[in-house]
């Protein structure tokens, strides 16, 4: 794709940012598709959204205040087994080499950072979402959510390790915060 990037840039004026930023959401898709389409996808989907429901019960349990320690307990196994459960379909997902941004915000692991702008956009729009509109996903929004997530993390471990190559090998140096996935470099968008 960095072959078509003169043709797009300067041929057809399209801009740089403008075509990083398609670059991007080509690849996002590439790997939603591929990880939707993989056979073991619905089965793990269905167990990450049970985790979810358990979850989202314990967090609505706490919050009207009929939860005693037992309930904070649950809560945390929950989040722990529905992290685990996003994981697995992370798992089948493999990002390497990808042209997509990877940062680290809040203190949290890696992430995709497109993917996440995208999911808060699902959360809204759900099934009037243009990508759920066209399809991807399985044209369901949770399971593009789903699907989206997953991605995220798996761009996300592969970022992390893409900055810790960066790190000079005697152990001195910063690590990158905010990277492409594919080349390693501080993106200027």
């Amino acid at each position: 794709m960095n072959a078509l990037k003169s043709v797009f840039v300067e041929n057809l004026a399209l801009g740089e940012h403008t075509f990083e930023e398609a670059w991007e959401l080509f690849d996002l898709l590439v790997l939603i598709e591929g990880v939707t389409s993989n056979e073991r996808f619905e089965r793990l989907s269905v167990d990450h959204s049970v985790a979810e429901l358990k979850r989202a019960a314990l967090e609505k349990k706490i919050a009207t205040g009929d939860a005693d320690q037992s309930d904070r307990e649950a809560l945390r196994v929950a989040t722990e087994s529905e992290g685990r459960a996003l994981g697995s379909i992370a798992d089948l997902i493999s990002a390497q080499g990808h042209h997509i941004r990877v940062g680290r915000t809040d203190f949290r692991a890696s992430r995709a950072t497109r993917a996440e702008a995208i999911l808060e956009e699902i959360d809204r729009d759900r099934d009037l979402h243009p990508l759920v509109e066209a399809g991807f996903g399985l044209a369901s929004w949770e399971k593009l959510r789903r699907a989206l997530a997953a991605t995220s993390v798996s761009v996300g471990r592969a970022g992390e390790n893409v900055a810790w190559q960066k790190v000079a090998p005697q152990g001195g140096g910063i690590v990158p915060g905010y990277l492409w996935l594919d080349s390693g470099d501080t993106p200027r968008l």
